[in-house]
């Protein structure tokens, strides 16, 4: 991985970790974005994810779908997991001002995104992952996929619930 590609998602990270910690209680949500290796082609999106955290946990997915519109479905699906709520405060679904920020943040994230694709080429396909809900830690992860020749772009958004 070139320099100049560690540096952008490297900011893509900052940028989605920040959004995300002005949400909830602290360490309730959390996102996330880095490159899984696809030195195996005929891997999966789902098996990629399951061998990069395989020493790590028991990875395992309720749903795994290819958004249609690749790109396009993915800025919107991004709006759910952009400021869930801001500083604990509970923001009403129909507030304009929230979701014209939820849709600005997810515009520049596309922004970030389309530097970053530039630099690996080619994206074969997006991909929505939702995993199992973990009973130990008590999170639900959401992965989005970027599928390229090389190599998997992830953002990672987990909801861990304190209150059960």
């Amino acid at each position: 991985m070139n320099q100049l590609l560690e540096v952008e998602v490297a900011r893509l990270d900052g940028y989605i970790h920040g959004i995300t910690e002005l949400s909830g209680k602290i360490r309730e949500h959390l996102g996330a974005a880095y490159l899984v290796s696809r030195d195996d082609q005929s891997m999966s999106v789902a098996d990629l994810l399951i061998a990069h955290y395989a020493r790590q946990t028991q990875l395992d997915f309720t749903s795994v779908i290819q958004l249609q519109e690749g790109e396009a479905d993915l800025e919107a699906e991004l709006c759910d997991y952009m400021v869930v709520n801001v500083l604990g405060s509970v923001d009403s679904p129909s507030n304009e001002a929230v979701l014209d920020r939820k849709q600005y943040l997810s515009f520049r994230v596309m922004d970030m995104l389309e530097i970053i694709c530039d630099q690996l080429g080619s994206c074969t396909g997006v991909f929505k992952l939702v995993s199992k809900y973990d009973l130990t830690y008590k999170t639900q992860c959401v992965f989005f996929g970027l599928l390229f020749e090389s190599a998997l772009l992830v953002l990672q958004f987990n909801k861990m619930s304190y209150d059960e």
